[in-house]
């Protein structure tokens, strides 16, 4: 399945079980300056999950452009992107976990839709959500179930705002990319697992953090749910089950040749770096500047835009 088929699929995919299209938003978020970039599909419902708006629609889904360099230092890998598109579907206080697993499997099961092999499949949940588990659970064996702690399985919007436990659905090209007998999908220094949709159970606001231990966390106004699915990633582990050798397999082979591994890591970066930076934000309206680099933000900061 080619991107834009999978693009426009994902979206018809949700419309058809009530959710509404929206748009991506500016790649500059206008109006919030906890951020500078537009880095998750979420990012413009923030002020409906925190109660300060009223949604549009109580479901609703997109394909967002992001750009996000907290994970910079793996662009250059196998799965690491600097701009990417995040499909997503969204609920406001509607459904929830047992409506959003379910959904998910469907979409990348199905030969209706994404059609991915069910037996390469792995998911990794919260460590003390034993609802999501026992949700997987209909669709998975117990032993490609992981329960993981905040660094894999709990989702931050930023420093502060909405965040929660989230379950993540991982494809697995073969213990032939893997790290050894015991590899699993929270290791990331080999090449065999690749995260392809994370659904977080958006239900807490993390407030700003005093500085005395770890910042609080109160509930917000309605259980949400926020996911996001890397197209890029979706249509990699897609043209990998067709066994397309020349735009999958070979690179992936490359990869792991140890000769120069590190420079062509370095490499990879700085050219994806270079593409995203001239092209892409420029491509969304983002303008150069040379004041106030490295500092907060503030509205002088924000690139100009057409």
């Amino acid at each position: 399945m080619r991107s834009d088929e999978i693009r426009e699929s994902f979206l018809r995919f949700f419309e058809e079980r009530g959710h509404r299209r929206v748009p991506s938003a500016p790649l500059v978020p206008p109006g919030d300056v906890t951020l500078l970039f537009t880095s998750a599909g979420m990012v413009q419902f923030k002020p409906y999950f925190m109660g300060q708006t009223k949604p549009p629609h109580p479901r609703l889904t997109g394909v967002q452009k992001c750009f996000r360099t907290s994970d910079i230092d793996s662009v250059g890998d196998t799965s690491h992107l600097t701009f990417f598109e995040m499909l997503g579907n969204f609920s406001v206080g509607d459904y929830f976990k047992a409506e959003a697993i379910p959904w998910a499997w469907e979409f990348v099961t199905s030969k209706k839709w994404l059609g991915l092999d069910p037996d390469r499949l792995w998911a990794s949940v919260y460590l003390d959500d034993d609802e999501a588990a026992d949700l997987w659970r209909k669709f998975l064996p117990a032993e490609r179930i992981r329960r993981y702690g905040e660094e894999h399985n709990y989702w931050f919007s930023g420093e502060v705002g909405p965040c929660g436990p989230c379950a993540e659905l991982h494809y697995d090209f073969g213990p032939e990319f893997g790290c050894g007998p015991d590899c699993e999908p929270d290791h990331e220094e080999c090449d065999r697992f690749l995260e392809i949709w994370n659904l977080v159970f958006m239900s807490y606001f993390c407030e700003p953090s005093t500085g005395s231990g770890q910042a609080k966390r109160t509930p917000l106004p309605s259980k949400n749910i926020d996911t996001g699915a890397g197209l890029e990633r979706m249509a990699v582990a897609s043209l990998f089950e067709r066994r397309l050798e020349e735009q999958v397999q070979a690179p992936f082979r490359v990869r792991h040749r140890p000769v120069r591994a590190d420079y062509q890591a370095h490499r990879g970066a700085l050219r994806q770096e270079v593409r995203q930076g001239s092209f892409d934000k420029l491509r969304a309206g983002c303008r150069p500047r040379d004041a106030h680099r490295g500092g907060a933000r503030t509205s002088r900061d924000v690139p100009h835009r057409r």
